[in-house]
């Protein structure tokens, strides 16, 4: 069981937000409802931005 309030985003959860943010800024979509965007580069930015923070932690969910 998660540390967290349902309603709060954990840190990884931030850090994954974030690199998921840059990810897609670095392809040219900002301000694309996430279920609008491609899902090939949806795929491709969530892929680096796993790299850049690594897998959730077991305690996170």
């Amino acid at each position: 069981m998660s540390q967290y309030d349902d309603d709060e985003p954990t840190p990884w959860e931030k850090a994954y937000s974030a690199a998921l943010d840059r990810a897609l800024r670095k392809r040219g979509i900002v301000g694309v409802p996430y279920d609008e965007i491609p899902e090939e580069l949806l795929k491709e930015a969530e892929a680096e931005a796993l790299e850049e923070v690594g897998p959730r932690p077991e305690d996170d969910y």
